[in-house]
């Protein structure tokens, strides 16, 4: 999938520049499985959790409630 190339290479930019350290990937569940397939091993290794959900018609406080605990508390605190 061609946007799944794209975000990847988004996201290997990212990395190389220092701009993240740990990823949390959210995107309804088919495209979660392609994007994953596109991701290389250093982005991938970046990966902390993944959300199966469709979230961009939720609020932030309904995509807040789809986190892990441990990164609502970060959020939060």
């Amino acid at each position: 999938d061609r946007f799944a190339r794209e975000l990847h290479e988004t996201l290997e930019r990212g990395r190389i520049a220092h701009r993240y350290e740990r990823l949390v990937l959210a995107a309804p569940p088919q495209f979660l499985g392609t994007l994953r397939l596109a991701l290389g091993k250093h982005v991938r290794e970046c990966v902390v959790a993944e959300l199966p959900h469709e979230l961009t018609t939720k609020r932030p406080e309904e995509i807040r409630a789809h986190l892990p605990k441990e990164l609502q508390l970060k959020i939060a605190g």
